[in-house]
């Protein structure tokens, strides 16, 4: 029986503020991972009863949780299904896992290699649980939002920042705009479009009075692309996919070190009679902190560990702003924060997670950072409908236009047929052979969970090795005939952003049943 609506009408006094809730979860020793000689040990004394725990004597006592052990239950109990209940209301909700390498933010965020899989998904149903025991939070909180009342659908992104860029994982690693962009034009209405630039007095009354409007800090969104989620093997697939796209490494500390941060964001409507919610969730796992000398990383490893060092200092600099009060937060500093802006900027319920020294005082400060609860306000559904289909229309309207002025890829006046032909067909060959080589880590790591050696998956291993190598071909050959004089012309900035804008529109029109 489902229970009544939440009160749409009314919302939290602005003047309301809550801190962030972090919980601390303390790993147990490692004995199979890679050993560091130099390595300084550390003593850790956690009381979970009293959600406080001491480091080399220092006692902390801020944390609201402090979860001991490998049980990802208990970690979820702590971390997750309050936030489940905060969804039901509105809000929506981020929980980000943040320490140093190794710490197991990845474990808990979504669970150890190589079991997050439909096998391991059947073998549990068949036990009669709802999930395996190693699945991290996130793959529990989107099945549990399958039994949750009023949720109609929902729908996830994955995004992966490395080495300051941002990447989607559910489109072939597509490069992401991070930030402001340049409009491509004005809406004057009844059809009628202005581009950029223009002039007409029309133009320059609605620029005029844009310019008296406030500003406020509220980001262009990342359109990254949109997966329709209906059942738990979906949610394994997704899970999957991140294990196997994500960039990772050993080192010294850690046999398995993702180089780069993750978000993956859930996007939920929830139908009230003729009204919906429309509350996200965010999910971070970043990247390790990490100190080059003890890590023993050289090349390009040490490169990507200076990287993840400066956007997670960036990342402490904007939660001291935040908790300082100042007026200037500098989220432009890196892709990362700037993707986190919305989260800061009073619209999410936050959760934090993770260890030691260095990174309990980042979570410390962070408790000290005041945010305003936000609810998600309620819309009436046909109105909603009707207004995604009305900027749907204007979004493919203002794709046409920049068509027709060359600002989408497209092959240059002259081009030779034959090269023209030659390359069509090679783009077509990458992007199948992208699919393939994608499909074949998934079958992989599917029969490693059912018997690591078997002859299957040595088949798996030798398709995947070929894959590859025919893949870095095939994009080599696309690359030069990008540089052939005469021949193509890479689609403009503001066309690939307003082609995302079209996708992500379409995707929810579809969720709420358009």
């Amino acid at each position: 029986m489902q229970g009544p609506p939440p009160k749409m009408a009314r919302r939290p006094s602005r003047n309301a503020k809550h801190k962030i809730e972090v919980s601390v979860r303390v790993r147990p020793p490692s004995w199979n991972g890679p050993k560091n000689e130099g390595a300084s040990s550390v003593a850790v004394r956690a009381e979970p009863s009293t959600s406080s725990l001491s480091v080399n004597a220092t006692s902390h006592h801020f944390p609201d949780h402090v979860i001991c052990g490998s049980d990802q239950s208990r970690c979820f109990d702590a971390a997750g299904a309050r936030l489940l209940s905060k969804i039901q209301e509105g809000y929506s909700c981020c929980l980000m896992a943040y320490g140093q390498t190794g710490s197991g933010k990845t474990y808990s965020v979504f669970g150890p290699p190589g079991v997050l899989t439909k096998a391991e998904l059947r073998r549990a149903q068949s036990a009669g649980h709802l999930v395996p025991d190693k699945w991290g939070i996130f793959p529990r909180v989107a099945i549990q939002l399958f039994s949750l009342p009023h949720v109609q659908s929902f729908q996830c992104s994955v995004v992966e920042v490395y080495q300051n860029r941002a990447f989607d994982l559910l489109d072939q690693h597509k490069v992401l705009s991070v930030g402001s962009t340049r409009s491509s034009g004005l809406d004057l209405g009844n059809g009628v479009f202005h581009a950029s630039g223009c002039t007409c007095r029309t133009c320059h009354q609605i620029r005029h009075e844009q310019s008296l409007q406030p500003i406020h800090a509220s980001p262009n969104p990342v359109l990254a692309q949109r997966q329709e989620v209906k059942s738990a093997e979906d949610v394994a697939k997704i899970s999957r996919l991140v294990e196997v796209s994500r960039i990772s490494k050993g080192h010294l500390l850690n046999a398995r070190s993702s180089r780069s941060h993750c978000l993956v964001q859930i996007y939920l409507t929830l139908k009230h009679g003729d009204r919906v919610l429309e509350p996200t969730f965010l999910f971070v796992d970043l990247a390790g902190s990490e100190r080059i000398k003890k890590s023993g990383v050289t090349g390009d490893a040490s490169s990507e560990a200076t990287r993840i060092n400066s956007s997670l200092t960036i990342l402490g600099r904007v939660i001291k702003a935040l908790s300082d009060g100042v007026r200037h937060v500098p989220y432009r500093e890196s892709t990362l924060t700037q993707l986190l802006q919305p989260v800061f900027a009073n619209q999410a319920e936050a959760q934090h997670a993770e260890e030691t020294t260095v990174s309990l005082r980042f979570a410390k400060r962070l408790t000290s950072v005041k945010m305003h609860e936000a609810r998600v306000d309620g819309v009436d559904l046909a109105a909603k409908k009707k207004s995604v289909e009305d900027e749907l229309r204007h979004a493919k309207a203002q794709l046409e236009v920049m068509a027709q002025k060359g600002l989408g890829g497209h092959f240059l006046p002259g081009a030779d047929v034959t090269e023209r032909r030659t390359f069509e067909e090679n783009v077509s060959k990458l992007r199948a052979m992208e699919t393939t080589v994608m499909k074949l880590k998934l079958q992989l790591r599917e029969a490693e969970s059912v018997e690591p050696s078997s002859a299957e998956c040595r088949r798996l291993e030798e398709r995947l090795l070929k894959a590859k190598n025919q893949l870095d071909i095939i994009d080599g050959v696309v690359m030069r005939q990008k540089t052939i004089p005469g021949l193509w012309a890479e689609p403009k900035l503001a066309y690939t952003t307003t082609e995302a804008q079209v996708k992500s529109l379409e995707s929810m029109l579809k969720s709420i049943g358009g």
